[in-house]
């Protein structure tokens, strides 16, 4: 068995104004994990503040439709998707995805939060998940073709 690669991609220059070098953007796992973990705890907020009324829920679908919705595809996607971005570095020692390629599909993940929450249609919402899951794919492919024996 081989030894885990515990280093990490640290840039030789960090400056604010690229949020592409941030180290949040160095590995996959960072801004999924932690969008995950901010995302849990404001569902949980917007439930118990629907529960109790102070929210009223005008939206097409139920609320508990909803919550169920956002558990499994909003918290569970992120942290499935965070943690096969980086497994899939270490099973195949290529380096995965990070910086802006990180940063559009962290966006697109929480657009359709932001879409779902506020617009609740049927098609939008499946048109903005089905590009989530087909950008994650595309990363993958691209970055692990090689290894897998598919030529691009």
């Amino acid at each position: 068995m081989r030894p885990i690669n515990l280093t990490e991609p640290v840039p030789t220059e960090f400056k604010l104004s690229k949020p592409h070098q941030w180290p949040l953007f160095m590995l996959g796992f960072r801004p999924f994990f932690l969008l995950a973990g901010l995302w849990s705890v404001l569902a949980i907020l917007l439930w118990q503040c629907i529960l109790n009324g102070t929210l009223s829920w005008q939206a097409q679908i139920p609320a508990t439709l909803w919550h169920a919705h956002e558990m499994i595809f909003g918290f569970a996607s992120a942290v499935a998707i965070g943690f096969l971005l980086t497994a899939a570095q270490t099973w195949t020692g290529v380096p995965g995805l990070s910086g802006k390629g990180l940063i559009t599909l962290s966006a697109i993940w929480v657009s359709c939060r932001i879409i779902f929450f506020f617009l609740c249609r049927q098609p939008i919402t499946i048109a903005t998940w089905a590009n989530f899951l087909l950008a994650f794919c595309h990363c993958l492919f691209e970055s692990y073709a090689g290894v897998i024996g598919f030529k691009t």
